[in-house]
């Protein structure tokens, strides 16, 4: 009996390896199709992001239909999505705008946030990972403005004196997860 409850699960299973063997066979002849062709921006110097946002996609899918849903698979999967994004945004139009990140390189911090977010979404029994997630987007959006010099004040030289702050959080929402966890 136990081998016939298991034909479904492992057809599944057969036939999401056989879509994503599939689509990255696809992909893998269009991007050659295209060298082939003379076509310019379709060089690996460019467009290697897309294998972050594939993987991305792929571990987003894969931990949204797990069963339980898979917070960690799910950070990951927004978080790469969303680098990866910025990479194309940097690489597309021309491979040497590496330059850009040093201004934009607090998005990075900001993207984690969003996954760790959407990772507190799947499980919301984690306070840590809310607390981490809106400390992530604060901080990044912090940077980020700085950077771009919408904001006057140094966000290094509050992080420098303020950064035990952060600590006192985590470990507040990891006592307030472990209270409430005990209740249930």
């Amino acid at each position: 009996m136990n081998s016939t409850s298991n034909e479904p699960t492992n057809a599944v299973k057969g036939s999401a390896s056989r879509i994503w063997g599939g689509a990255l066979l696809i992909l893998i002849g269009v991007w050659s199709l295209l060298v082939a062709l003379g076509v310019q921006w379709a060089s690996m110097e460019r467009l290697w992001p897309l294998v972050l946002v594939g993987g991305g996609i792929a571990s987003l899918v894969s931990g949204l239909r797990a069963e339980p849903r898979e917070a960690g698979s799910v950070w990951f999967g927004v978080t790469a999505i969303l680098s990866g994004g910025l990479f194309l945004y940097v690489t597309v139009p021309d491979p040497a705008r590496w330059a850009l990140l040093g201004e934009r390189w607090p998005l990075f911090v900001i993207f984690a946030g969003v996954g760790w977010f959407a990772a507190w979404i799947i499980d919301r029994g984690h306070a840590a990972t809310l607390v981490a997630a809106l400390l992530a987007v604060a901080i990044g959006a912090s940077f980020h403005l700085a950077t771009a010099d919408v904001i006057a004040w140094d966000p290094w030289v509050v992080l420098q004196r303020w950064w035990p702050l952060v600590l006192i959080a985590l470990g507040f929402a990891s006592l307030v997860q472990a209270f409430t966890r005990r209740e249930r």
